[in-house]
């Protein structure tokens, strides 16, 4: 897991997207919205969770939040890369 303090660091945030082209990414806030979510669910989580059981839990939070970005599956994988969440490979 990444240090605490980077979470919410938006230049470093923003470099790290640069790496990932290939992605859509609709803004780098709401990049740094969803990698708050996911350090939130996983820091919350005691065990290895599947990325599937993950991304469903992010999008419900985002979801409950009147007027939040709800993460798409490309900004959730970059998030997840970003905080070098561990997943499990089970189902």
């Amino acid at each position: 897991m990444i240090a605490v303090e980077d979470v919410k660091n938006t230049a470093l945030i923003s470099a790290f997207a640069q790496r990932w082209r290939l992605l859509r990414i609709t803004s780098v806030q709401a990049l740094v919205d969803t990698i708050e979510v996911v350090d939130h669910l996983v820091r919350l989580s005691n065990k290895v969770l599947p990325v599937k059981s993950y991304f469903n839990a992010a999008q419900d939070l985002q979801r409950q939040t009147p007027g939040a970005h709800v993460c798409i599956e490309d900004e959730f994988v970059v998030a997840c890369a970003y905080l070098d969440v561990v997943i499990s490979k089970s189902g």
